[in-house]
């Protein structure tokens, strides 16, 4: 046997033992290797610390997209006594506030209620979504079937639904409202409502 190897291990150091040489020359690369180690995680720990960032924010803007959708829902609510007062859910309608199968100009009427009858009539069709998540209607992507405003850059959508009327008669409007911010996230919103106030409220989704 002949080279460094043979050498180094056949005569090492004066004063050096042959165990002691050998481990001499393994810690450089024991050195590397957990240098290496170490590296890596560090990069797993910022990758994790980027991704928690990014959770935070996404988090903050929709809770921010959250209360701006919440005042937009009380400024639809503040404006059903007037639209109350204008609009119809007969066939017979026609004016810009008519409530039909279509939710013309965002007013939607799933049901049957003819003209000049009692209350105890009205009678809603059985069918199994609201009309905002049938596709048929695709109401969110035509704008001749929902209302909109933009608040703090974000996209507020909406649609009124008639939803007959109450045991006492009032009649019962739902309103669901999509929020979208500009950086992708999204909300929608439905609350139930009559003239006597606010009945229900519920976060259907946030995304």
């Amino acid at each position: 046997m002949s080279g460094w190897w043979s050498t180094a291990v056949r005569h090492p150091p004066a004063g050096v033992g042959w165990r002691h040489a050998t481990q001499a020359g393994m810690a450089l690369p024991l050195v590397l290797i957990f240098a290496a180690l170490l590296g890596y995680q560090a990069m797993v720990a910022l990758g994790g610390a980027g991704r928690v960032l990014g959770q935070s924010a996404a988090l903050a803007t929709r809770q921010r997209l959250l209360i701006t959708a919440e005042r937009q829902l009380a400024v639809v609510r503040d404006g059903l006594s007037g639209l109350l007062s204008a609009a119809s859910w007969d066939g017979s309608c026609a004016g810009s506030q008519c409530f039909d199968s279509r939710c013309t100009g965002g007013y939607c009427f799933q049901g049957d209620f003819p003209a000049g009858t009692p209350v105890a009539r009205c009678r809603l069709s059985p069918v199994t979504h609201s009309p905002w998540a049938d596709p048929a209607l695709d109401v969110w992507e035509t704008p001749s079937r929902h209302l909109s405003t933009i608040q703090d850059g974000n996209t507020l959508l909406w649609v009124v639904e008639f939803r007959c009327f109450t045991a006492a008669a009032q009649p019962l409007l739902e309103v669901s409202l999509r929020a979208d911010a500009p950086s992708g996230e999204r909300v929608l919103l439905q609350a139930l409502w009559s003239t006597a106030g606010r009945h229900s409220w519920r976060l259907l989704s946030g995304t």
